[in-house]
């Protein structure tokens, strides 16, 4: 055994990191890489010599807060606060950093086309496909205006804003389907698409794509078996009422009751869900580390019992006492440390006084993230909008979204009859993408896995426990769709639900992922998209 080794006390537990999302991020030297991600924002209005006087808010410091706090203000328990900015907000940037921050933006002259054929009543599959295409930067645009503003907001205001605003395409898309058009069966479709999306799209991609940099990444178990076994719960709740349609052994009025039954017990188990990881058990559901990470005394403890059976004899470790204070350097990982390593790895070099040895697997790690770091050597920090602009920003960029989701909307109809699709394919596979958050793929290409699976997963969450009981209870009470929705779903997209559930609980038995695994959900999306090309539910 190592002679130097680090005694982490049982008993303490370890500071809450920075849990808000770090996926649009400016540098001022960007690598070739970083030109194809619409997340790595161009750095206006930054140069190296006016960062120099200020190299905290540019990222110099390693371990700075995003933007250092010059005042606060507290409502209630809403805190606002007002971080400087690495560069004075003036009228220029700030329409720079709006309009012309991505290579994504260029899709925005889509919307102003696409609004204007669909107002001129020109019911088209050209119409269908700019507003769908137009959907992709205004949601990005809301994305980014919704993560500036969390720059300004306390944590409890931040976790709440990304649970109201994470499905915002689906709730408009569904409310228009539900109120609009009254096309109960292609809401239902698009319903069941979007956890499809979220979990081998989005997901399928993200472990793709950050997997070929990363060998090998982890996430929280807790977390993960937890989410598994609530869409496991929510696809037994879609799976029972379309079982007993299907074998006709309810009556039409009865399967309208139980289903608004389900949906209430369904909003019960996603807010009591949402309390356990918010409040009650946050520690653990979102900084939990692997099993591997334990204290030298849970080791010995682990380990005096097996030696006693077997009869061989225990030496006690050559554990030497951690440097002092003033000779370790700063942790490499800290929590607002864009480079970081995933919560699970980093979690000790930021609790405890890190000593001259470390594990290969660590050393690994902080190898990797010394290499990235050398090729971003500022990351500008702080917020890029002013408060009053994000807001403005987010505000127009869903008034605007709400039109395109409805042009498109509106369209689906001449699409499929222009087209070889059929609804079920339009439903299933086209209208949930553009309510994906390409977020999660930059974040795992940054390593923040542990981020990935809880937007990825936990949108499918949202969408299975929230989004469909209110959609079912809403009919009820307003009498939508004739008061008869249910949560009785078309066979075929039953079983597509069940087995991307099924085949994302055994990813997670070992909580420890790599590009391959990527590659299963992708291909299992394929297969569905296929098979939903050649449905027709007209057909016996």
């Amino acid at each position: 055994m190592p002679g130097n080794l680090k005694m982490v006390p049982d008993t303490e537990s370890p500071p809450l990191p920075e849990s808000r999302r770090t996926a649009h991020r400016v540098f001022l030297i960007r690598q070739k890489r970083d030109w194809f991600n619409p997340f790595r924002h161009i750095p206006w209005d930054y140069t190296e010599e006016n960062l120099i006087a200020d190299p905290e808010a540019a990222g110099g410091s390693r371990g700075s807060h995003a933007g250092r706090e010059y005042k606060k203000h507290t409502l209630w328990k809403w805190e606002f606060r007002f971080p400087k900015p690495a560069r004075p907000f003036t009228i220029m940037n700030q329409i720079k950093r709006t309009l012309f921050t991505s290579w994504i933006n260029v899709l925005l002259v889509c919307v102003p086309v696409g609004l204007g054929l669909h107002s001129l009543d020109q019911r088209s599959p050209a119409t269908f496909a700019l507003n769908y295409l137009a959907e992709i930067p205004l949601w990005f645009m809301c994305d980014y205006a919704l993560e500036e503003i969390e720059k300004y907001l306390g944590p409890l205001a931040s976790d709440l804003l990304d649970i109201f605003t994470t499905n915002t395409v689906q709730v408009i898309s569904s409310l228009l389907l539900l109120f609009e058009t009254n096309r109960v069966d292609l809401l239902q479709t698009s319903l069941v698409g979007g956890i499809l999306s979220n979990i081998l799209v989005l997901l399928g991609l993200s472990l793709l794509i950050g997997g070929l940099p990363n060998h090998e990444q982890r996430f929280n178990r807790l977390g993960a078996q937890g989410a598994s076994t609530l869409l496991s719960i929510a696809a037994t709740s879609i799976l029972i009422p379309t079982a007993v349609k299907l074998l006709g052994q309810t009556t039409d009025a009865n399967l309208v009751k139980q289903s608004r039954g389900v949906a209430v017990v369904l909003l019960f188990v996603y807010i009591a869900y949402t309390f356990c990881q918010m409040v009650t058990h946050r520690n653990e559901y979102y900084h939990a580390p692997p099993p591997h990470e334990m204290s030298i005394a849970q080791g010995l403890a682990a380990t005096l019992p097996m030696a006693t059976a077997t009869g061989s004899a225990v030496t006690a470790p050559n554990v030497t006492p951690a440097a002092a204070p003033e000779t370790v350097p700063p942790p490499l990982n800290s929590p607002n440390d864009p480079f970081q390593a995933p919560v699970w790895a980093s979690r000790s070099s930021r609790h405890n006084k890190t000593s001259s040895s470390n594990s290969r697997a660590r050393s690994h790690q902080h190898a990797e993230s010394n290499m990235y770091r050398s090729a971003h050597p500022h990351e500008i920090k702080g917020p890029q909008l002013a408060f009053p602009v994000a807001v403005l920003v987010f505000a127009v960029s869903i008034v605007l979204l709400y039109f395109s989701i409805d042009a498109t909307i509106d369209s689906i109809e001449a699409l499929t009859e222009a087209t070889n699709l059929t609804p079920t394919f339009v439903g299933l596979i086209l209208l949930p993408i553009p309510n994906l958050d390409f977020a999660p793929i930059s974040l795992a290409v940054d390593n923040y896995l542990e981020q990935t699976m809880r937007y990825t997963v936990g949108r499918s969450i949202q969408t299975a426990l929230l989004v469909e009981p209110l959609v079912v209870l809403l009919a009820w009470w307003t009498g939508a769709g004739r008061g008869q929705v249910t949560l009785a779903f078309d066979g075929f997209e039953v079983v597509s639900l069940f087995t991307t559930i099924l085949l994302l609980g055994f990813l997670m038995v070992d909580a420890k992922v790599h590009w391959v695994h990527g590659i299963l959900l992708l291909s299992d999306w394929v297969l569905i998209g296929i098979a939903a090309y050649f449905v027709d539910k007209g057909a016996k």
